[in-house]
């Protein structure tokens, strides 16, 4: 009898717990983009890139990619003194009109707005409103650098958007992989390697976006944007390749004299990766980018490069 009742108990508790695990509420997350007058084209594009790559781990969390809706263009419309008179109620009067806000049950609306100091620092606030409740959620932090703040971004979002909606966010745990778990040809997916890598000489760290694109930062301050794919070989061994997008940049090549990349510039070809397996957490490969050969001439180089995963 007792036994019985133990079993029943057990039951109940698990039961309980898939519930709970399965009919989590669903939010809907209208995100506006973020607001950064002071950033290159090319930051604010990578921002917006890794806050929408981020919405989209959160398993309560469907994304409505309202990035290029008006926000920022109702915000370049006010004064200097009206944009400094705003509040976390008002900023949200800049939003356009739009029928899914009133019509959608449970939403939040999200944008990030970032603001650059006079000792060249950064304040980055994060807004979000609850649609059913009215209440308005921010967050603000100050980064040293603009990159800090993509480094941050992750766990300050899923915070905002907890708060917002006033639920405990599932921690998507198959989506982040661990340094020491094996890379093998199962894990060998964009998904899969998607995360946060380092160890490349003058490169702070390298993030893979889901989507197939992300970003490397350097230590000089300067980001590539880059697109990620997967190549199958001889005998259906996979690779990966890596190749920089956008603009040519000589801060991407940071150990060549500034003047002879710029003389350079027109003779370059994209800055390209291929890695292999390793059956660890880590990247072994090529990396196709500019040097110098012994006559102090630039020109292509080939270089054996390692990356780690950090998360």
């Amino acid at each position: 009898m007792f036994l019985t009742k133990k079993i029943t108990s057990i039951c109940f508790l698990l039961f309980a717990f898939c519930f709970n695990a399965f009919c989590q509420e669903q939010y809907t997350v209208f995100y506006y983009g973020n607001i950064a007058e002071n950033a290159q084209v090319n930051q604010i594009n990578i921002s917006q890139d890794l806050v929408t790559a981020q919405i989209r781990t959160i398993p309560e969390m469907t994304l409505v990619d309202y990035r290029n809706s008006g926000l920022k263009e109702n915000f370049l419309k006010l004064s200097d003194e009206e944009i400094k008179n705003l509040t976390d109620e008002t900023i949200f009067n800049l939003i356009p009109e739009n029928e899914k806000l009133q019509t959608t049950p449970k939403a939040v609306i999200f944008f990030i707005k970032i603001d650059k100091t006079e000792d060249e620092t950064w304040i980055c606030t994060y807004y979000a409103k609850n649609l059913e409740t009215e209440k308005i959620t921010s967050i603000q932090k100050n980064f040293e650098t603009f990159y800090k703040i993509l480094a941050d971004a992750k766990n300050t979002i899923a915070e905002l958007l907890s708060q917002a909606a006033q639920i405990n966010l599932t921690q998507n745990q198959s989506q982040t992989r661990t340094p020491k778990e094996n890379i093998n040809d199962i894990a060998m997916t964009i998904e899969g390697v998607s995360g946060t890598w380092n160890g490349e000489k003058n490169i702070t760290k390298i993030i893979l976006m889901r989507s197939g694109r992300g970003f490397v930062i350097f230590s000089n301050g300067a980001s590539m944007n880059i697109a990620v794919e997967i190549e199958k070989k001889q005998n259906d061994h996979k690779m990966l390749k890596i190749t920089q997008q956008g603009n040519f940049n000589a801060s991407f090549y940071p150990d060549i004299p500034r003047q002879k990349v710029l003389e350079y510039a027109e003779n370059a070809s994209p800055i390209q990766w291929t890695f292999m397996l390793t059956g660890s957490g880590t990247l072994s490969g090529f990396k196709n980018t500019l040097g110098l050969d012994d006559s102090d001439s630039i020109g292509p180089k080939t270089e054996r490069v390692e990356w780690k995963k950090l998360n």
